[in-house]
């Protein structure tokens, strides 16, 4: 295409609009008829600082009495400006959120095709012939070719599912005579237990996908449409772990009751040695030759698309894990600035006191420290979060992602935003050995 079309999608638009609206002029209306409610002479008052209180742990005697004097001025700060502390954490915990759920929508992208091609399916290519049970000379290739270590003959077709009020949903029907063989070429497994599953003797194992879509359970039926036209009902025996398109496995025999017709094998799922594309090309060639052979689909084909299709959505997931590192940035500076600002008096009086620079400046990154600890470990649980729900909804009939987050996605997040709380805590450092203790006493006029 030479052109792509760019359109405004105006709903979004408009939700996010209207969020940054009652999230910007919303605060400010709050503050101000708080505010506005005061009396002129209390406004041109400074604000006084809020009183301490005692607090829960106090009243664990054994361990408070243990706790240092600083350690039991953080704990007593901390709930004494409770509305700054969920803000801090809350901050925290969604930026860390944030970026842990850029690295898992990365991973979790990326993982359908290893998910799909390494750990389920087990064979390389698919032979479809041309006419079923027409299969001399592809056998004879097949055996020949010394990259491949076995073969499976299958019937293979497609058909779609039809229920009323759902769009139909096209799916790969796979049916084999000799299921014990089955095992080596798929692995039917259930989705969040992966315990195994046979192919019973009635009924099929259809894909998780399909079940999903359909919301049915082992024992309830589906009813299906071949490429003629003609309708069948089958049997759910099994939901099986699938990521990528609709498979549906039965045995021959089962398949043949079903379509009420007697089935034949049409094609060969084949397992082979690791080929090279040019090796692959040659014996698509070899078997094309022959007046056997429709096509020869190869199962690298499809993992290169969808490792493709994964590695294009890369820059969007590098920028929202920019962004997210750079909004926890700007949180932290400017709640740190807030709270430096509003307790400006406070930190004047404990320097008056005796604090040396370092002394103040610890009274004040005691407090980010257990902030942004707690931020950390509850951003991790939001960012779990947030991937499952990306991804549930970023998941379609034909392709579903698995909800994968990597040790080293939690690491990182963890990482920027320590670092990120370093620097601003040495740029507090630096504003706070510049408080006029005086200007900062002194009574305003």
């Amino acid at each position: 295409f030479a052109h792509y079309p760019t359109h405004f999608w105006t709903v979004p638009i408009l939700l996010a609009t209207g969020a940054v609206l009652i999230a910007t002029v919303g605060a400010t209306g709050y503050v101000l008829i708080r505010d506005l409610r005061e009396k002129p002479t209390q406004l041109l008052r400074p604000k006084a600082p809020k009183p301490g209180q005692r607090i829960w742990l106090e009243r664990i005697t054994p361990l408070w009495r243990r706790l240092s004097f600083h350690q039991k001025v953080t704990y007593r700060n901390l709930f004494r400006y409770k509305a700054r502390m969920i803000l801090t954490i809350l901050g925290i915990a969604g930026c860390t959120g944030l970026m842990v759920a850029g690295f898992g929508l990365k991973t979790s992208i990326g993982e359908v095709a290893d998910r799909q091609f390494k750990q389920l399916t087990h064979y390389q290519a698919i032979v479809t012939l041309k006419i079923p049970n027409s299969t001399a000379q592809t056998k004879s290739i097949l055996t020949q070719t010394e990259k491949v270590r076995s073969y499976l003959p299958v019937t293979m077709t497609q058909v779609k599912f039809k229920q009323k009020g759902i769009t139909d949903q096209a799916a790969t029907v796979c049916a084999v005579a000799d299921q014990a063989k089955l095992a080596q070429y798929v692995a039917l497994q259930t989705p969040r237990e992966q315990q195994r599953l046979t192919l019973p003797k009635h009924g099929a194992i259809i894909a998780a996908n399909l079940a999903k879509t359909y919301a049915v359970q082992k024992g309830d039926w589906l009813t299906l449409q071949t490429a003629q036209g003609k309708r069948a009902r089958i049997q759910v025996a099994g939901i099986s772990e699938n990521y990528l398109g609709n498979s549906v496995y039965l045995r021959q025999s089962a398949l043949s009751k079903t379509l009420q017709q007697p089935v034949a094998a049409n094609a060969y799922l084949v397992r082979t040695a690791k080929m090279t594309t040019k090796q692959e090309k040659q014996l698509a060639t070899r078997l094309q030759q022959t007046t056997e052979v429709a096509a020869t689909t190869f199962i690298s084909d499809q993992g290169a698309k969808q490792a493709t299709a994964s590695a294009n959505l890369d820059p969007i997931v590098f920028i929202f894990i920019g962004l997210s590192a750079v909004l926890a940035f700007v949180v932290l500076f400017n709640l740190t600035s807030i709270n430096v600002s509003e307790r400006e008096r406070e930190l004047a009086t404990i320097k008056v006191l005796g604090f040396f620079d370092k002394e103040v400046t610890a009274y004040i990154v005691r407090e980010n420290v257990i902030f942004t600890v707690v931020g950390i470990v509850l951003g991790f649980g939001i960012g779990k979060l947030l991937t499952w729900f990306i991804i549930t909804m970023a998941s379609s009939e034909q392709v579903a992602f698995p909800l994968i987050i990597p040790a080293s996605g939690y690491l990182i997040a963890a990482g920027m935003t320590v670092l990120f709380s370093l620097i601003v805590m040495g740029m507090t450092h630096r504003k706070l050995k510049g408080i006029d203790m005086i200007g900062a006493l002194k009574e305003n006029e």
